[in-house]
């Protein structure tokens, strides 16, 4: 429920889904659910006045796993640039080799 001061003003309407391929993206972060979605009942679900909700993402390892990612495309790169080369030196030997 929301109030302000002693009057209530609305109240949330907190349901999950069953399924939940049922719903589709409505905007940025917003979810609309089909007509005839069918909705849980018995849910355990609730909101909680004054709570910061924290990250589900742990930076430091995201960042080491980001630097591992950056360094494995590094090496591949140099290894197509270096096949690329290969090809090129191989390309002009044939080439003076026909001549």
């Amino acid at each position: 429920s929301i109030y302000s001061g002693a009057a209530l003003i609305n109240r949330f309407n907190i349901v999950e889904f069953e399924d939940r391929a049922m719903l589709g993206k409505a905007g940025r972060n917003l979810f609309a659910a089909a007509q005839n979605a069918p909705v849980k009942t018995g849910i355990n679900t609730s909101i909680e006045q004054g709570v910061l909700e924290g990250s589900n993402v742990n930076p430091v390892s995201e960042m080491i796993d980001l630097i591992s990612t950056t360094r494995v495309f590094d090496g591949l790169n140099n290894a197509i640039r270096a096949y690329s080369d290969m090809e090129s030196k191989g390309t002009n030997v044939l080439a003076d080799m026909n001549q």
